[in-house]
């Protein structure tokens, strides 16, 4: 019985010790993967699919914000792209405004400094005389201002300035004439007769620079200016016309014998 209980024990001692010297389940060959891609593995597994829809959603937000992101860039861009062509027009309106105002500006200094002028040497002339000489004299001043139509105002005008010259003499010659000669022999014909031929020969230089006014590249308000202009020369015309009809009407006492 003894030496049974001693067998025993040492057969106890035996197994405890055997167990003890056993592998481990957790050496390593059999170590738990701990990198973040079996982790992330393992998470995804035990991801359920609310959570699973919950980060599709996110991603996507977050690919719509970078979308969003990039029109609303590109829409900021086409914005400053107009922007900067709206203050383009403007800036080329002020130009033009400018060019014009300069042009305008121009040709009424002309007209000032040809009035100053006709009204020191033709200071007994009568208004509407001065103011067609003004007028033709302008239009000379201004010729180089009509580009490629130069040549032709030029031209024109200086017409239009020797018919006056022809005028004033016929005129003058009327007007000398005494009362006495005038109540019998009546109007000087001839001197009427230059008067009415320079109307008709002038009546269509009127029309060739209302013509090379309007077909100019002025602006608005020089044209209408220089119109203006044209316009004193035709009321010159009338007064002539009406002059010469009247002198040609005065027969006198004894003036049918020689009309």
């Amino acid at each position: 019985m003894k030496k049974l209980f001693i067998f025993l024990i040492i057969l106890f001692l035996f197994t405890s010790t055997y167990f003890a010297a056993a592998p481990n389940n957790q050496g390593p060959n059999n170590e738990v993967n701990t990198s973040p891609k079996n982790l992330a593995n393992s998470n995804n597994n035990n991801v359920t699919p609310t959570q699973n829809a919950n980060q599709l959603n996110v991603q996507e937000q977050t690919s719509n914000k970078g979308n969003t992101s990039n029109i609303q860039v590109q829409q900021q861009t086409q914005i400053n792209q107009n922007e900067g062509n709206v203050s383009e027009t403007p800036q080329n309106i002020q130009n033009q405004n400018q060019i014009a105002s300069n042009t305008e500006q121009q040709v009424r200094s002309v007209i000032q400094q040809k009035t100053q002028e006709v009204n020191s040497s033709m200071g007994n002339s009568l208004q509407n005389q001065k103011m067609a000489q003004v007028a033709v004299q302008t239009m000379e001043s201004t010729a180089s201002m009509f580009g490629k139509s130069e040549a032709n105002i030029s031209k024109v005008s200086n017409e239009i300035k020797n018919s006056f010259e022809v005028t004033t003499r016929a005129e003058e010659r009327i007007r000398s004439k005494s009362g006495f000669v005038k109540f019998f022999m009546g109007g000087d014909n001839e001197a009427a007769g230059l008067i009415a031929q320079e109307i008709v020969r002038n009546e269509n230089r009127i029309r060739e620079l209302n013509r090379l006014i309007e077909e100019s590249d002025f602006d608005t308000q020089t044209k209408a200016i220089l119109q203006e202009q044209v316009q004193n020369i035709e009321q010159e015309q009338l007064r002539l016309k009406l002059l010469a009809e009247q002198e040609m009407n005065d027969k006198g006492i004894l003036g049918w014998i020689w009309k």
